[in-house]
């Protein structure tokens, strides 16, 4: 079922890709021993919060490296020692809803973040070494903890899972994952999250949340003061008041 749902919604987003546009990828802020390379350049950003990142550019941080990421609004969390490549990130606008198609690539290490509700066609896909994760933010925002292992944990939403279990043959499981769950690689199985777990994501990614920007405001003008109620003396007197 999750298969033929994958596939229906590829052709459907394959139709519309022909007009889509570069999405955008800012880089809100960074910590300790960080590379950003965009192709054979290698940048180092500085927390500088007008680095942008295209398809093909790639993080790599170290020991004490963190990274954080603006994905088309999205908040995504570069954590330490790890290495993420964004893979594909277009936007499609079809004049009724915005369609996004966004792929990242997690070759090492661990992200988390927010993945924001998000058009029907929409797309927001996590490659890892030996599967893949689907972030199904259809009905409602999601909240999420992905380590390139296969370790998947949701706070908030959901999600599904591709994982070659195999070692010396293939042997693939497909699981959804819900709101307050996580897929264990190990096991192949999904378990329900401890309430701490749960609480300590949201924290986590509200925390790392840029804040919302400041809408400049322009201050009304001072209220006119009424005149008084004027009646003219040369109006006609009230009948019966002669």
């Amino acid at each position: 079922m999750l298969l033929v749902a994958a596939v229906l919604a590829g052709l459907a987003l394959g139709a519309i890709r022909g007009d889509a546009a570069a999405g955008t990828v800012s880089v809100i802020e960074t910590k300790g021993t960080v590379s950003i390379s965009e192709g054979t350049t290698a940048v180092s950003p500085e927390g500088d919060s007008d680095s942008r990142m295209m398809a093909g550019a790639s993080v790599t941080t170290g020991d004490d490296g963190e990274v954080v990421l603006d994905v088309n609004g999205d908040l995504v969390v570069v954590t330490a020692d790890t290495v993420l490549t964004i893979e594909r990130n277009e936007v499609v606008r079809t004049g009724i809803e915005t369609v996004t198609d966004v792929v990242l690539d997690l070759a090492a290490g661990r992200i988390y973040g927010r993945v924001e509700r998000a058009a029907a066609l929409s797309s927001f896909l996590v490659k890892i070494p030996k599967g893949q994760v689907k972030i199904d933010a259809g009905e409602s925002a999601v909240l999420f903890d992905i380590s390139a292992d296969g370790t998947v944990k949701l706070a908030r939403g959901g999600a599904e899972v591709m994982l070659d279990m195999g070692e010396t043959e293939p042997s693939v499981v497909m699981r959804e994952i819900e709101s307050g769950q996580m897929f264990d690689p190990v096991t192949g199985e999904t378990t329900d999250l401890p309430d701490t777990a749960v609480r300590d994501l949201e924290t986590m990614v509200v925390d790392q949340a840029p804040p919302p920007a400041e809408v400049a405001t322009t201050p009304l003008p001072p209220a006119l003061e009424k005149p008084p109620f004027f009646i003219s003396p040369n109006l006609p007197a009230p009948a019966g008041r002669r």
